[in-house]
């Protein structure tokens, strides 16, 4: 049971992360070139056509990708 319940927050916290458009788009990048780097100075000039992705908001969606297990973490 323990599992069943650990496997739905994850399923549901992965939908949550991949939910979002500027999310969405760093996964995008991330999986055409998976070695690239993650961090917002570097991902934040492909991400200019969406709008709201500043420095700070993309930095913070990086993070809840990486909170997800869907982009590797940086520690």
């Amino acid at each position: 049971m323990y599992d069943d319940q650990g496997a739905k927050a994850r399923k549901e916290r992965e939908e949550y992360a991949r939910g979002h458009p500027i999310r969405a788009r760093i996964l995008e990048l991330y999986e055409k070139e998976p070695g690239r780097s993650l961090t917002a100075a570097d991902l934040q000039p492909e991400l200019e056509e969406l709008p709201g992705a500043t420095l700070a908001v993309v930095a913070y969606h990086v993070q809840v990708l990486q909170g997800a297990g869907l982009l590797p973490s940086d520690s």
